[in-house]
């Protein structure tokens, strides 16, 4: 139902590549800003302590018509002076640890 629509993914949440791997969350929600409120932004970056960043992530915007717009500028938009690609998120089943029971099977 609606509900998937709250979780990152969705017609609100974009995926952005090519950003700079200077860029911090804070960054990217300020440049995303420009074209609408941001309810969330995060870069995808190695595990681990101080993990460098992959160059790509996901802003969801209050609304999925902010999300177009940002879609239609992909490759002209600028993050930090670089031209980045910009895409709708396409959702992960349970991507974020949503069932508990998983799939162990015994020894035998």
């Amino acid at each position: 139902p609606a509900r998937s629509l709250v979780a990152m993914g969705g017609p609100t949440t974009v995926f952005v590549r090519n950003l700079p791997y200077t860029c911090t969350d804070a960054g990217l929600e300020a440049a995303f800003g420009e074209i609408g409120p941001v309810k969330e932004s995060f870069i995808v970056a190695e595990k681990g302590p101080g993990g460098r960043s992959k160059g790509f992530g996901f802003v969801q915007f209050a609304l999925a018509e902010d999300a177009a717009a940002a879609v239609a500028k992909s490759k002209q938009f600028k993050v930090d002076g670089r031209p980045v690609t910009i895409d709708v998120a396409k959702q992960k089943p349970s991507a974020r640890g949503g069932d508990r029971g998983g799939e162990k099977s015994g020894g035998g």
